[in-house]
């Protein structure tokens, strides 16, 4: 089995260190690495990618219930405002748990040669740009993500280089462009993101001071 032969920290200027994972990065991260490659910072997503993801879907499910909560007002309708909101109650938590087995499977991966996600419940895709070709690193974050201290990190970099993977035998096997279905565009942009992370701008400059160091 592949692994890294050591794990660091970046620091980022004044903005202070941003601390890698202390113990060794999982089998399924270290069976894609290259047996020479450094892994520099490996995480997850905040807890708060859980409700903030779901949001959408809770809307929509708190929509419904109350429209069938309304209904049952009416003698033709089989069944009570209580069971239109333990059935809402329910797909609420389904949605939440879900989301939650969403958030446990994934993994950002930073190393002296590429940026990496892991991500997929019931078939595990790794997304990965290399140092050298990612073109633009940016910090997306809503109002309300920014009162949270989370973000997204978005690297944008040339198609053939940014690519993904599927889970196979061996772990992974060649894949199509993140976000797409169809064959990319030449000199088309391709985009990898890791989503709703803690400490965003501290981060960023992990991964930015990684770029300058190692993407020469």
């Amino acid at each position: 089995m592949r692994a890294c032969r050591r794990c660091e920290a970046l620091t980022s200027g004044s903005e202070g260190a941003v601390e890698a994972l202390e113990s060794a990065p999982s089998p399924e991260v270290a069976r894609i690495l290259d047996e020479d490659e450094v892994v520099l910072l490996v995480l997850a997503p905040s807890l708060w990618f859980v409700p903030l993801a779901s949001l959408g879907s809770i809307a929509a499910i708190a929509c419904v219930t109350l429209g069938m909560a309304w209904l049952s007002r009416f003698p033709a309708v089989h069944w009570s405002d209580a069971q239109a909101f333990l059935l809402g109650g329910f797909l609420v938590g389904m949605r939440l748990a879900w989301q939650m087995l969403e958030w446990s499977m994934r993994v950002y991966v930073l190393t002296d040669r590429r940026v990496l996600r892991l991500a997929g419940i019931v078939s595990r895709r790794c997304d990965q740009a290399l140092l050298k070709e990612i073109r633009h690193t940016t910090l997306l974050a809503t109002p309300r993500e920014r009162a949270l201290d989370v973000g997204t990190l978005l690297f944008a970099a040339a198609v053939g280089h940014t690519g993904s993977s599927s889970g196979s035998a061996t772990g992974f096997t060649a894949g199509f462009t993140l976000g797409s279905t169809a064959s990319p565009t030449a000199g088309s942009p391709a985009a990898l993101a890791w989503e709703t992370i803690r400490r965003p701008q501290h981060v960023l400059g992990a991964v930015r001071d990684a770029i300058e160091r190692y993407g020469g």
